[in-house]
Order: structure tokens, then sequence, then C-alpha cells
């Protein structure tokens, strides 16, 4: 059975690695993608090693779709260069309130929240005039407020019930961003949005 890694060279790019008989990559299929006149070797549709694996544009591997194959050396003899692979960016999941008022939690949601946390934790119910909850985490005031929006037990929470998740003046939605990106979360009048950070100087 061939043995091949998949070898990361940038956030979005794999090498294919072969480990055998390098001489059978001579015998490597290359095919175009549907509606090509001519196979591009900078744009391919698959590409079969002798033994496998079989790999094409949209399949799944390491948990990422393919979006691109191709090869980024080619001698003037046909010899094999390196075969490389493009995934979609793996994305993050953040929790933004979409409509004027603010981000909040229903108390279900804080519950689900809380569940999917693992860590102990306790309510109790108070009077302000109309109810509301006190919760502690590990014995320590916790407040909403101090959630991190992509906490993935969050992003749970709020995939998993929906609008029952919504606190009272909250509309909530989950948006998802390149991972690499470094972001924040910028709001008006408690409508808000993710924004990507950028260098400022005074």
């Amino acid at each position: 059975m061939n043995k091949y890694i998949y070898k990361q060279v940038g956030p979005n790019t794999y090498k294919f690695v072969y480990f055998g008989n390098s001489n059978l990559m001579k015998y490597c299929r290359f095919g175009g993608k549907d509606g090509q006149s001519v196979v591009d070797m900078n744009d391919l549709g698959y590409f079969d090693p002798p033994g496998g694996p079989f790999i094409s544009t949209g399949m799944t591997v390491l948990g990422r779709k393919i979006t691109r194959i191709w090869v980024d050396e080619l001698s003037i003899d046909n010899e094999i260069g390196n075969i490389m692979i493009e995934v979609q960016p793996e994305l993050r999941k953040v929790v933004i309130n979409t409509i004027h008022g603010g981000f909040g939690l229903s108390h279900e949601g804080m519950l689900e929240y809380l569940h999917n946390t693992g860590k102990d934790f306790s309510y109790e119910a108070v009077a302000k005039p109309l109810v509301d909850y006190l919760y502690k985490v590990d014995g320590e005031r916790f407040w909403e407020y101090d959630l991190d929006r992509d906490d993935p037990a969050l992003v749970k929470a709020v995939e998993e019930l929906g609008t029952k998740a919504n606190g009272a003046y909250a509309k909530l939605k989950i948006v998802e961003i390149p991972a690499e990106v470094e972001w924040h979360i910028e709001e008006y009048d408690g409508r808000e949005w993710i924004a990507e950070n950028h260098r400022t100087w005074d």
C-alpha cells in the first residue's frame, strides 16, 4: 500500500508527498476539469498516482474541501514535480447580534452554553422587577458579556437553540470568517458586525 502525506506549505496549501517508489509517479494520471478542452497542469481536475489515492477537486481532505490542484514543476521530459493542493480556508464561527438593542442570551441559551462548557455552575432567579437570573461559574459571578464570541460552547448553543437563544433585545447570528484573520466586533446602537483589525497611528 502506498504511503503519502499532505505537507502544509501555506495556510490553505498542501504538497502531496509520496513515500515509495518515486518512479511510479511517472505514471500518475492527470485529468482536467469539466469543460476544459485541454488538461491545464496549473488547474487540474484530478490526479491519480499508481495505487492511489484518487484525488479530485471538490473532495474533502484533512476536513477541508479541495478547491484547486496543480503541478508547480514540470520538466522538459515531463518528469512530475510537486503536486500541490489548495483547500478552502479554515473558518472561525463568531456569534453577533444583528438588530438594534444589544447582544444577549436568553436564560435557556445561557444554560445551554454553560452545559456545553462542562464547568460547574449555578444560578438563581432575582426580581428586578422582572425576573432575571444570577449565574456563577466555579463560584464566581458570570456575566453574558464576558463571553468570547467565538467560544465553541456559545456557537453550539446558538446552533442548537436557534431563536430560543436570543436575549430580550437580541437577534443572534453565526458568522463564518477566515480563521487566520485578526478581528474584532464593531457595533452601532447594539447592532453588530465583524471587522478585520488594521493598524492605526496617532
